[in-house]
């Protein structure tokens, strides 16, 4: 069981929201990262910021004990990066959840953490960390269609699924 959970951090976050998101960084500009649609949006850099932040604090710092510094408000804030560093972040976050997530153990997941007020366990932190990561790559995905006015092709042809 503990290796299937394993290797969905890897599979959802690692394979596939990371992609994704690297591939709606692909079709934006530099200047398109940083479109901000109203002031109750972020933007595609804030997200991703947003991404690296709470995935290392979460999973990598509380659970596997990597050292990490936050500092959330940045993440929300900045528009000092370009486009080549936002995916240098992105794949040192694929590359550090891909060494490190199967070091996560039975007890890991039993482990009481309080993480940004919120009580939870080494089960709910990888809940979170999932789930968040692929709230957020659904929003990227949103802001890249309305920039580019194009489907992503995440599914390629299947769009006819026998669900019978």
């Amino acid at each position: 069981m503990l290796s299937l959970l394993q290797n969905e951090i890897q599979l959802r976050i690692c394979e596939e929201s990371i992609p994704r998101i690297l591939h709606c960084l692909d079709l934006l500009s530099d200047e398109e990262v940083w479109f901000k649609p109203n002031q109750n949006c972020n933007t595609v850099g804030n997200l991703i910021l947003h991404l690296n932040g709470n995935c290392r604090q979460w999973l990598l710092f509380n659970l596997l004990e990597i050292k990490f510094q936050r500092k959330r408000q940045d993440e929300f804030e900045s528009r000092t990066y370009s486009k080549k560093d936002l995916i240098e972040i992105l794949e040192g976050l694929r590359s550090d959840i891909s060494a490190n997530c199967h070091r996560v153990t039975e007890k890991d997941l039993g482990l009481e953490f309080e993480i940004q007020g919120i009580n939870t366990t080494g089960l709910g932190i990888v809940v979170h960390v999932i789930e968040h990561f692929s709230y957020h790559t659904g929003q990227i995905a949103l802001l890249t269609k309305l920039i580019k006015n194009q489907d992503l092709g995440f599914y390629g042809d299947n769009t006819k699924l026998d669900c019978q």
